[in-house]
């Protein structure tokens, strides 16, 4: 009776060997078949992932070229050459407020640095490393660095003396035009009583142009008067604009030329 058992036991045994032999290479094949799609599932998320990231940086690319001429000139603005070298910290609180009002939200696998270097990368080819101030430490530093760009420019340029100026920094001509200039080395908006000193030194001189040059961004007030009045507010870093711009209004009209 116990053999026979042990007899239907092995049978039983047997069987079931056999059922795991059958099944077993279907269940490693199901497995592969699984892991399979699991692979694909995880290729097609890593190339949607890549064109979404990649549709991203095109449309970055699009905004900073929207915005290049204004963070060239936020960059000439904030970073400076101080005792301890290149100054970047105020640019580098630009560049992140930037990001977050037109660049936000971003993919996960894009980062706040990576945006910040594309930014920088753009501007290094747009614009011209000369706007990195050298060490300015005193008002009549800066007065210097801006006749040496307006002497640079091509404008013929004579510096003040301190006193009795009217407020006039800098006297300067160019193809027969003249020009006026108050330079305001500020860490703070420049305000109206630069653009008042300026009028009144254009009119001392009987100048035909008058120009604030500033290292800072100039306050609405300023601006507002500044366009009533006819003065020109400039960054440093805008004087070799600003003289072809003069240029192309004063040359001569070719087809009134006899």
């Amino acid at each position: 009776m116990r053999y026979a058992k042990l007899l239907k036991q092995r049978e039983e045994d047997e069987q079931w060997g056999l059922v795991r032999l059958l099944f077993a290479p279907i269940v490693g094949a199901l497995y592969l078949v699984v892991l399979a799609f699991k692979l694909v599932f995880w290729l097609v998320g890593q190339i949607f992932s890549w064109i979404g990231t990649e549709i991203y940086f095109l449309k970055v690319r699009g905004i900073i070229a929207q915005f290049g001429s204004v963070l060239n000139l936020r960059k000439s603005q904030l970073v400076v050459v101080d005792q301890y070298g290149v100054n970047v910290v105020d640019w580098e609180r630009e560049k992140v407020n930037f990001i977050k009002r037109f660049l936000y939200p971003y993919p996960p696998k894009v980062t706040l640095q990576r945006l910040s270097r594309l930014i920088d990368k753009y501007l290094k080819d747009l614009a011209d490393e000369s706007v990195i101030l050298p060490l300015v430490e005193t008002a009549q530093d800066y007065e210097k660095f801006c006749t040496d760009q307006l002497t640079n420019a091509g404008w013929r340029t004579a510096r003040t003396k301190a006193s009795g100026d009217q407020g006039i920094d800098i006297v300067a001509t160019k193809d027969g035009v003249s020009a006026v200039f108050q330079c305001k080395w500020y860490s703070q908006p420049v305000g109206n009583k630069a653009v008042q000193e300026v009028l009144a030194g254009k009119l001392f001189q009987e100048a035909d142009l008058a120009i604030v040059l500033s290292n800072a961004r100039y306050t609405p007030s300023a601006r507002h008067l500044a366009n009533r009045t006819g003065v020109h507010l400039l960054h440093h870093s805008q004087i070799e604009e600003f003289t072809a711009r003069l240029a192309e209004e004063i040359r001569p009209d070719p087809a009134t030329r006899i």
